[in-house]
């Protein structure tokens, strides 16, 4: 099989690279001020790498990054959500969520015709994220706290679509990196 030219090489390793506190302030405007398309796919992006790297971190053995490629056995989210939630890393309800993270993120790289949050279809997706409504887990990104809300309304305001998303987008984020494994949901949620 021939390889890959180096530009085409030296692109991916730019592709697959982590940002660094440099690129803080410019990765939260592309995060959190482009259009709603956007927003719900480098929202969903950011969640499924926060969780391969959740992954990776519990599965030490050599080769283990190969079963994350691109046809290795966790190469997909779902893959990951599967073996996230397998592994006790997070319970039913942010699995709920992460499917419907990845539904939206596919849908808006795919859809053919306008997409923004307040999309009846979107909307009601939205609505049926968990997590935004639990009080004790729910974290808002402090980047948002400074700016001004897209489309209007407060960014505590868990009933516009677009809020729910990106504050149930970075609940688990937040509680992958902040929480031990399998605490990423309240007690009360039995399995």
């Amino acid at each position: 099989m021939a390889s890959d030219p180096a530009y085409l090489e030296t692109f991916k390793q730019y592709a697959k690279s982590l940002p660094s506190g440099e690129d803080r302030d410019v990765m939260e405007m592309e995060y959190y001020a482009e259009g709603d398309r956007a927003c719900a796919i480098l929202q969903a992006i950011w969640t499924e790498l926060i969780v391969e790297r959740t992954l990776r971190a519990r599965l030490r053995f050599e080769g283990a990054a190969q079963i994350f490629d691109v046809n290795g056995p966790i190469s997909t989210f779902s893959d990951k959500i599967i073996m996230a939630y397998g592994m006790g890393i997070f319970g039913k309800k942010t699995r709920h969520d992460l499917n419907l993270i990845r539904h939206l993120r596919n849908g808006s790289a795919h859809c053919r015709l306008p997409l923004r949050f307040n999309t009846p279809e979107v909307k009601l997706v939205c609505d049926h994220l968990l997590l935004p409504d639990i009080d004790s887990l729910r974290a808002v990104p402090p980047f948002l706290l400074d700016h001004p809300v897209h489309n209007g309304g407060e960014w505590h305001d868990k009933n516009h679509p677009r809020q729910r998303y990106i504050i149930c987008c970075y609940t688990v984020i937040c509680g992958l990196f902040l929480l031990p494994p399998g605490n990423l949901e309240t007690a009360s949620e039995l399995p």
